[in-house]
């Protein structure tokens, strides 16, 4: 069996999201979006795969709040 040389890829990700404060303590957040991109060779055709993310929930804080 030949070695495999050589592994490098590219991994891009880019994000956001929005909160809603119910109190200095307690948030909602409304929206957290983040897509993540990746290309690599995998000897198979596409080297390419694309995931996005989407989520939502509930925010607590701890400790000093100014």
């Amino acid at each position: 069996m030949p070695p495999l040389g050589a592994s490098n890829g590219l991994a891009l990700s880019a994000g956001g999201g929005a909160d809603w404060a119910l109190n200095p303590k307690v948030a909602i957040r409304v929206m957290q979006a983040e897509y993540l991109y990746t290309q690599f060779a995998n000897g198979a055709g596409s080297n390419r795969q694309n995931s996005f993310r989407l989520s939502a929930g509930v925010v607590f804080t701890f400790g000093y709040y100014d």
